[in-house]
């Protein structure tokens, strides 16, 4: 932390995003006051996040995708909503400016469950045409 408040344009929260982000955003705080410490300006440094993001058409849809990643890890149906940004697009753009109001200016998304995959092309369709143009 203190050589990205040093000498970074950037810091990486990583997976922020879960449950409250009462973590991501303590970890933030502790951020802005190792740059203070460091004689750096925080608002001049992005603030990175990781999320992994399903959008589905319906609240039908989302409880069948909860349920079905609860199934396959076995977790409880909380947890998979703490674990991911799940639901409906106005459900996933709630999330997702929520984060810009923590704080995060550069939010790298994941439309699937693993980082880095892509679950189908519909939810990225879904993600492009009903969730991106509201933010």
């Amino acid at each position: 932390m203190a050589l990205a408040a040093r000498y970074g344009n950037g810091w990486d929260g990583i997976t922020g995003l879960r449950g409250d982000g009462q973590g991501f955003r303590a970890k933030l705080a502790e951020f802005r006051r190792t740059c203070e410490r460091e004689g750096r300006d925080s608002a001049t440094i992005e603030v990175v996040c990781s999320a992994n993001v399903l959008v589905l058409p319906d609240e039908s849809a989302t409880q069948a995708m909860i349920d079905h990643i609860a199934a396959a890890t076995g977790w409880p149906r909380d947890k998979v909503r703490d674990q991911y940004i799940i639901g409906t697009p106005d459900d996933v753009v709630r999330r997702l400016v929520m984060a810009a109001e923590w704080g995060i200016t550069h939010l790298v998304c994941t439309l699937g469950v693993r980082m880095y995959t892509l679950w189908s092309d519909a939810t990225l369709e879904l993600f492009g045409n009903e969730v991106l143009p509201r933010l």
